[in-house]
């Protein structure tokens, strides 16, 4: 039987990838970081009428928060992770059906991201995907019924007089009137039906995903409101999307201090031990130029450079918690800050992948 490490940041587990296991961990840390512990109420005004008959109101917020807790420290420790997830799943559920007063999209997003995983089957996480389609597909359809966001009234009414978005008044005043709005209106429309698309199709993850994650980073710059949880689920979620290399290898220049240094610290917070680490002189059919401090061996695969650098921290789980942690536990007066942060954040590896894409390109074209 295979086991399972009482450590936080190992996110392997007996019975579920470790990508599953990842965000249900980043999904329950934000719950705790955004207080969604304290909207576990009592069952007030319930959907289903059986929940009045649940006995005392604290009793049933006591139980509720006693499970939350319970489940995901348990989660954490790696402790019957798979029964975690269907635990928390079905607890997020019944937490809007017993008050409706306690109903939010982000509760129900959550609890069905658990409960999926919960019920993963083996092979690929399809139930998740389907997920993020039917949710993508019913936010662009949506929209496409209301006459408001075809016209781009709703965007124009939402910055101009709710948000008060000075940026965005400051270049809707260079179109004419609801130009801008319209504009956008019709390009959020598309982009959710497009991602709503393209999450059932494998061989398009690598572009739905960025696209993704810049669409969400605009829409939280512009905002300047998180929507709770409901963002860094969605992004949590994407992970679903993202084939876990099955043997990794990493070739470093072990005589530079630079890489030896860094080497030693990517070991230190690679708690699954995903990455087997080699010196350069080992490496097989070894024709990289002199210069080549880093290579990456993945599933038969070979990456050089920053492409390496890029899928070792992509692959490393404890990155991502410590970005969690930095986007939800800062104190308020620092939101505007954060917001620019995750924007700039989500651009890095992008605008990195275009330039080093076009330099790759000028080499190979005018120079050898």
């Amino acid at each position: 039987m295979k086991f399972s490490s009482w450590n936080p940041f190992s996110c392997q587990a007996a019975t579920l990838p470790p990508n599953l296991v990842l965000t249900a961990k980043l999904i329950f840390i934000g719950l705790v970081g955004k207080g969604y512990y304290n909207d576990l109420s009592d069952h007030f005004l319930p959907v289903i009428g059986i929940f009045e008959k649940m006995g005392p109101p604290a009793v049933f917020t006591g139980i509720l928060k006693i499970t939350f807790w319970a489940a995901g420290v348990s989660l954490l420790l790696n402790r019957g992770v798979r029964n975690c997830c269907l635990i928390l799943g079905i607890l997020f559920l019944i937490v809007p059906l017993s008050s409706q007063l306690s109903y939010s999209n982000a509760k129900i997003l959550c609890g069905c991201i658990f409960l999926l995983i919960g019920l993963h089957p083996g092979g690929p996480p399809w139930l998740i995907r389907v997920q993020l389609a039917l949710i993508y597909f019913g936010a662009g359809f949506n929209k496409l019924l209301e006459p408001d966001w075809l016209s781009g009234q709703y965007f124009e009414y939402w910055m101009h007089q709710i948000i008060g978005q000075k940026y965005y008044v400051l270049a809707a005043s260079w179109f004419p009137a609801m130009t801008l709005s319209q504009i956008m209106g019709w390009l959020t429309i598309t982009v959710e039906l497009g991602l709503s698309a393209g999450f059932l199709i494998p061989r398009w993850y690598p572009v739905v995903i960025r696209v993704g994650i810049l669409f969400h980073a605009v829409s939280v710059l512009l905002a300047q409101k998180d929507f709770g949880i409901f963002y860094g689920a969605l992004m949590a979620s994407y992970l679903s999307c993202v084939a876990w290399p099955k043997s990794s290898i990493v070739f470093y220049n072990d005589k530079n201090t630079f890489w030896r240094v860094a080497g030693a610290f990517w070991k230190r917070i690679d708690f699954d031990g995903i990455f087997r680490w080699r010196g350069m002189n080992e490496l097989p059919q070894n024709n990289l130029t002199p210069t080549e401090n880093l290579c990456l061996e993945q599933d038969g695969r070979r990456y050089i450079g920053f492409q390496a650098s890029k899928r070792g921290v992509l692959y490393t789980p404890f990155p991502y918690f410590v970005l969690v942690f930095c986007l939800v536990f800062p104190q308020e007066e620092y939101a505007k800050y954060r917001y620019w942060a995750v924007f700039v954040f989500m651009l890095v590896v992008p605008l990195a992948d275009v330039a080093l894409s076009f330099l790759g390109w000028v080499r190979r074209r005018y120079f050898f």
